[in-house]
């Protein structure tokens, strides 16, 4: 989701620069949406998936009814700044999902700190019957983020889902 500001954020394992068809792109703007050399390209626009918005365009699915893992490298144009964020999400549909974000730092849903440091925030969001809470934040200040790049690792084990991040890929 974004504020006024364009952040790309690009994803590293797409093959023919075409989605094969087990991928499905919820609300498709092909206007944000860049398959090139292998990497899929989103250019952040305005919506969301969290709470009654259920707006979010470019939202890139695939059908997953077992246990899983997938991991990502999230690397931004820019900081996130305001309501922008990138990066993993176990969606059901818009009023069922887990989602783990690089955002801004401080960020907390309608509310943006004055002075937030220059590194962003990881926050794990759960929405469930469409009330969606933020369960945890970290962050990135002093945990040596680069480039605007994390690497993120969401894995469902039964109904118990676990968020890792890494600032180097390991």
């Amino acid at each position: 989701s974004q504020d006024e500001k364009s952040t790309k954020t690009t994803i590293p394992f797409f093959k023919n620069n075409n989605l094969d068809r087990q991928w499905n792109v919820l609300r498709r703007n092909d206007d944000n949406l860049l398959l090139a050399d292998g990497r899929l390209e989103i250019t952040a626009a305005a919506g969301d998936i969290n709470g009654a918005a259920d707006n979010g365009a470019n939202v890139v699915l695939q059908s997953a009814n077992s246990d899983w893992t997938i991991d990502t490298k999230v690397q931004t144009s820019a900081l996130p700044t305001g309501a922008q964020n990138a990066g993993l999400v176990a969606y059901q549909d818009d009023a069922h999902f887990v989602k783990f974000v690089y955002t801004a730092a401080g960020f907390r849903r309608g509310q943006q700190q004055a002075a937030a440091p220059a590194a962003g925030n990881l926050q794990l969001y759960v929405e469930e019957n469409g009330a969606s809470k933020s369960t945890a934040s970290v962050n990135l200040a002093e945990a040596g983020v680069k480039d605007n790049t994390i690497y993120l690792k969401l894995e469902k084990d039964g109904s118990v889902y676990t968020a890792l991040y890494s600032v180097n890929g390991k």
